[in-house]
């Protein structure tokens, strides 16, 4: 464990916003950047992945394919109206469900994940290209994209700036930077209350409009627009339907199956694109919860009240 400072400002703050699994969130007073101090070292945060101790295993990343995808083409349209050429990288790729909706649209993609079941998975069941070292200039053999995208990766991070800096490397001239995070150094603190949990440790920082902003000036990248979805609606819904399942008589042992199994059955590469018919009715249920959700984030989310609240936010930058 290591004392660290904004990585921003080079600020030790004593202002402490989160405390979760005996870690420590604290605020930067200048640009309101909340990160972890003190904080486990660079070697045991890539263990948490490598060896499939993350908050989200490696099996629901491959298995929840459905809702993933539902999250990859909405994000891959605001990629298409930007991009100017075919090659695409995704960092965190996770089950590689973005990639493979991207190889649909015309895209050429590549992949970087740490945790090596995922990186197998996409390598050898989606034949997409995915190396499991951090991005650095002999990936792909030293190749340069004209997108690289990540989402939800960003408060992983180790060291935000040398890894966009590193991707500002990566890309060619005039590439484009896209990426999807959430807003939570500007939310009022009387939100948190809202959030189930922060996933500390695999959570490292939690970045804000005025935080993205300063970390792409520092690495090279000019922002050119932001699109914002409060995640409220989506919270609300996830606890209503909580409370309402505990009132749910359990079902008969004899006739259900694991949860991991219903949900592998919209998964694979092809399943997930499989009719209704062929489901069975509790990958059903699952599937519609999470077009439910995904109808919230998105589009219910796109219209309600933002200013101080939650928020899912997709960044996109150009190459400096």
């Amino acid at each position: 464990m290591e004392d660290v400072a904004c990585i921003l400002c080079g600020r030790h703050n004593d202002e402490i916003a989160i405390h979760e699994n005996g870690f420590t969130g604290r605020r930067c007073c200048q640009c309101g950047l909340i990160y972890v101090s003190p904080r486990p070292s660079r070697d045991d945060v890539l263990g948490i992945y490598a060896s499939d101790c993350a908050h989200v295993c490696a099996e629901s990343h491959i298995s929840t394919g459905y809702s993933r995808r539902l999250r990859a083409r909405h994000n891959l349209a605001i990629v298409s109206s930007f991009a100017e050429g075919r090659d695409i990288l995704e960092l965190g790729c996770g089950g590689g469900h973005f990639l493979d909706e991207a190889r649909n649209r015309g895209f050429s993609p590549h992949g970087i994940e740490p945790n090596p079941i995922q990186a197998r998975f996409i390598r050898e069941e989606l034949g997409i290209p995915c190396e499991e070292s951090p991005l650095r200039e002999a990936s792909f053999g030293g190749k340069r994209f004209d997108v690289i995208y990540h989402c939800d990766v960003l408060s992983h991070f180790f060291d935000p700036l040398a890894e966009f800096t590193a991707m500002h490397r990566a890309l060619k001239e005039g590439g484009v930077l896209v990426f999807e995070t959430g807003n939570l150094a500007d939310v009022g603190e009387s939100y948190f209350r809202c959030i189930p949990s922060f996933q500390y440790p695999d959570h490292l920082f939690f970045f804000g409009l005025r935080s993205i902003r300063q970390l792409l000036e520092r690495t090279g990248f000019e922002l050119t627009r932001t699109y914002a979805y409060s995640i409220l609606p989506q919270l609300a819904a996830s606890r209503v339907l909580t409370v309402f399942k505990t009132w749910l008589p359990a079902a008969d042992s004899s006739s259900s199956r694991p949860a991991a199994a219903a949900e592998h059955a919209d998964s694979g590469v092809d399943k997930s694109h499989q009719s209704a018919r062929g489901l069975r009715p509790r990958a059903l249920t699952k599937r519609g919860e999470q077009y439910a959700k995904y109808l919230l984030r998105y589009r219910i989310g796109r219209i309600a009240p933002k200013l101080g609240r939650p928020q899912t936010v997709v960044a996109v930058a150009r190459r400096r």
